[in-house]
């Protein structure tokens, strides 16, 4: 009679054993790909919120950014009364942030000839260093060369703008863009960049100008 179960191939492994493990690594290789694709699905392309803001009970964003490039005098919410803002929290170390800048560059150039209108980019160190204003200056200025933009940027040196928009709405992360109405209230909230968003800013921009 003729044995027909698994034939030892000379190492103590039948055929059986080795299509076991060839799927086995296989499915740890498969689960290690979709955590990786996760992860960057969820730390780059789904924004942790996208929307326009109740203003109702809303109070004034305090704001302190001091100037960084191309720009002289530091600026205050005081400075801001009866202006739409567009306020741009942003890194040179971070891949979002970098692929937002060209969009917000061609915003600040649409509504430069807007006296209402008041773009407010902010450079922003790494999250986990000290805002190091020299080194801070020298990486946005290569970056502003890379980019071919002129435009002025801001420093938030001491966390007093971030932490002013984490106490009214919390801070999550970069990129964060806030546009804020005349009164000085957070109207609108763009975290993470998707294509389109500066279409939504723009939009959102004209409404607020258009509102007198």
């Amino acid at each position: 009679m003729s044995d027909t179960g698994p034939t030892d191939n000379g190492g103590g492994q039948t055929p059986n054993d080795d299509r076991l493990t060839s799927r086995s690594e296989w499915s740890n290789w498969t689960v290690m790909a979709l955590l990786v694709l996760c992860f960057f699905a969820i730390y780059y392309l789904v924004p942790k919120f996208r929307k326009e803001v109740p203003v109702e009970g809303m109070p004034q964003l305090e704001l302190q950014l001091e100037p960084l490039i191309g720009v002289q005098q530091p600026v205050e919410s005081g400075d801001l009364t009866g202006r739409v803002v567009l306020l741009n929290f942003w890194g040179t170390w971070c891949p979002p942030c970098r692929r937002e800048f060209p969009h917000l560059a061609a915003i600040h150039e649409k509504f430069s000839d807007q006296k209402a209108f008041r773009m407010l980019s902010v450079s922003c160190g790494p999250p986990d260093g000290p805002e190091d204003l020299a080194s801070l200056r020298r990486d946005t200025e290569l970056f502003l060369q890379q980019m071919e933009v002129e435009m002025p940027i801001y420093a938030d040196p001491n966390l007093v703008s971030r932490k002013a928009v984490d106490a009214q709405i919390g801070f999550q992360g970069y990129p964060t863009t806030l546009i804020i109405g005349r009164q000085g209230k957070i109207r609108g909230t763009f975290v993470g960049f998707n294509a389109g968003d500066e279409t939504k800013m723009e939009a959102m921009i004209d409404k607020l100008l258009a509102e007198g």
